[in-house]
């Protein structure tokens, strides 16, 4: 825990607004002294403080990610702290949970399938294959496709840039920093899994597996745009248009990520050869 020295001079409480001597609010209870979002004690101190300790506010972030998640997060980003986790934890338990979710419905998620997702070495070398598989059973693809939880956390740092340049307007407010776009971007990832968990839930019932196969990607699309919308001070349009220009953006560069990926890792099952 850090210690500051005790102060005599008045701070106003950035949670609640409450005027205050010394070093916690004696309304709600947090620090005078708050990190910048972009301040590496959000990842290091916060995260392993957190993790280390229930935290009750995490249902109190999922209640108001579900219902004003731009709100919210704008909240976060503007010092109000008390009442929300830490976005980083809170995409980590999310991710926990889904995947003991996959668990139990049987999707074991092997060693193998960690540490080898980009090749499959059980497919013999022919003249046919030698450096290029069929795309559709790459096994980079496959791994993905079964590993949302893995995908939506290492889909994280390509959204921050096409989320950055996206939204680089002047009738847009407030204009973020890339730090700040991860702290966003991060609430909005934890937000999919909340979706991915109810939808494993709802998997269980075979008529709801059907009614709801196809509604996640439009879901998806749905809530990050709620969330911008909440979010950011500007023209509906704007937002839109600056939202599906992200996307169009983190298409082109997931896709080139993973085409390069696929061509190192032939590569380098043919240096295993």
């Amino acid at each position: 825990m850090r210690s500051y020295p005790s102060s005599d001079t008045y701070s106003v409480c950035l949670n609640c607004g409450n005027r205050f001597v010394g070093n916690y609010c004696n309304r709600c209870g947090q620090e005078s002294f708050v990190d910048d979002p972009k301040g590496r004690d959000l990842v290091t101190r916060d995260l392993v403080s957190a993790s280390t300790n229930f935290d009750p506010k995490f249902f109190s972030t999922v209640v108001n990610l579900l219902f004003r998640p731009g709100y919210m997060i704008g909240d976060y980003l503007n010092g109000k702290r008390v009442r929300y986790t830490n976005p980083f934890l809170f995409l980590f338990i999310l991710s926990a949970i889904y995947v003991f979710m996959e668990t139990l419905s049987g999707h074991h998620l092997s060693v193998g399938s960690l540490l080898l997702p980009f090749v499959d070495i059980s497919i013999p070398r022919t003249p046919d294959n030698n450096w290029i598989y069929s795309i559709s059973e790459a096994p980079i693809l496959k791994f993905i496709l079964q590993n949302k939880a893995f995908f939506v956390l290492l889909s994280l740092p390509v959204w921050i840039p096409s989320l950055l340049i996206s939204f680089r307007s002047k009738r847009l407010k407030p204009h973020l920093v890339a730090f700040e776009w991860a702290v966003v971007q991060t609430y909005i990832s934890g937000l999919v899994l909340m979706i991915l968990i109810l939808l494993q839930i709802s998997s269980m019932v075979p008529y709801f597996r059907e009614l709801f196969s196809s509604i996640p990607y439009i879901v998806v699309f749905l809530l990050h745009f709620y969330a911008i919308n909440q979010l950011l001070d500007g023209p509906f349009v704007t937002k839109l248009f600056r939202l599906l220009l992200a996307y169009i953006i983190y298409v082109i560069s997931f896709v080139g990520v993973l085409v390069a990926l696929y061509f190192i890792s032939i590569v380098f099952y043919a240096l295993l050869g």
